[in-house]
């Protein structure tokens, strides 16, 4: 096939291609190259069920057969808009009928590009729902798909059917945790990137997330939210041990002529290095590295300055 510039026709651009027998594959290649072309939105005829004479239910199956290819294989795709144009009425019944076929036999027949229907026959716009309350911004791209068809009956059971499979991808499933209510900055970074890279929505509550969208993406975000978790209760239960530590012993470095205090978790690690026979480890003290020096009892930085470092046992005497 060749590209072409649109002319006089409302268009950007044509895509010119030979009559084959595969339709199924030149429509695929032909949502391919667009996508190549980051194109928003093609148009098809009823390929070959003019004077080429083809059978217009296999015509219609193997079209819409490669729309389902395309979309499984493109989970965020930059085109939105697939149209066919049909000019012969007859044909309107034949495209519904494989629509209905597919409803029956399979339960991925349309993916992400599936997420609004817009109907000629009906095109009210209705009222968007209010947004849930917890949920985490997110700049959606609205696909459309505009039906045609003979009347009213026909267009809005099209449509039904369209809303249908697209509910059949919906899933959603909800994480309980007390440590969801100490998510910081880096998880809300995290939760973000999620939502931007992901088909889902997340809705935040005190203690809970409640993820929803297509099942493959839901488990991912599942799975990378429960990590979270993870790693917020480990530092959580560190930071609950290292005050432990601190109520037993307590590290101290030199500053002014007076010793300071460790932040607990630094004293923690000092004294697991202590017990543990490490001869160093490196601390930070002010906004400088230190690598203090277990035996010696002191701390030295990359230019040579050392401090000198105590441990002091608070249950002798006790």
């Amino acid at each position: 096939y060749i590209i072409t510039q649109g002319g006089n026709l409302p268009c950007k651009n044509i895509i010119h291609f030979a009559a084959q027998e595969d339709i199924k594959s030149l429509v695929f290649q032909v949502l391919q190259e667009c996508e190549l072309q980051q194109y928003t939105s093609v148009a098809f005829p009823a390929i070959g069920t003019g004077e080429a004479g083809r059978n217009p239910a296999e015509v219609a199956d193997n079209m819409i057969d490669a729309v389902t290819d395309f979309a499984k294989r493109n989970s965020a795709p930059s085109l939105k808009t697939i149209k066919v144009v049909i000019f012969q009425p007859h044909l309107l019944s034949v495209f519904h009928a494989s629509m209905q076929k597919r409803e029956k036999t399979t339960k991925t027949a349309v993916k992400s590009f599936l997420s609004k229907i817009k109907s000629i026959w009906n095109s009210e716009k209705r009222s968007p729902k209010e947004k849930t309350k917890g949920v985490l911004e997110k700049k959606i791209n609205v696909a459309v798909v505009q039906i045609c068809g003979e009347n009213k009956k026909e267009v809005e059971d099209a449509e039904n059917w369209l809303r249908s499979a697209i509910l059949k991808e919906q899933f959603q499933i909800e994480l309980v945790d007390d440590c969801i209510a100490d998510f910081g900055e880096e998880e809300s970074e995290e939760l973000r990137h999620l939502q931007k890279t992901l088909k889902i929505a997340l809705y935040l509550r005190d203690t809970s997330i409640l993820i929803s969208g297509f099942e493959k993406d839901v488990w991912i975000a599942h799975s990378a939210v429960q990590k979270m978790i993870l790693r917020v209760k480990t530092v959580k239960q560190e930071e609950a041990q290292a005050e432990l530590f601190k109520n037993l012993i307590e590290w101290k470095y030199l500053e002014n002529d007076s010793y300071v205090p460790f932040d607990s978790i630094t004293n923690m690690r000092l004294e697991k290095a202590y017990t543990g026979k490490q001869k160093s480890i490196s601390v930070t003290i002010g906004d400088q590295k230190y690598t203090v020096h277990m035996e010696r009892r002191y701390a030295v930085d990359d230019q040579g300055k050392q401090i000198l470092i105590r441990r002091v046992d608070k249950s002798e005497g006790k």
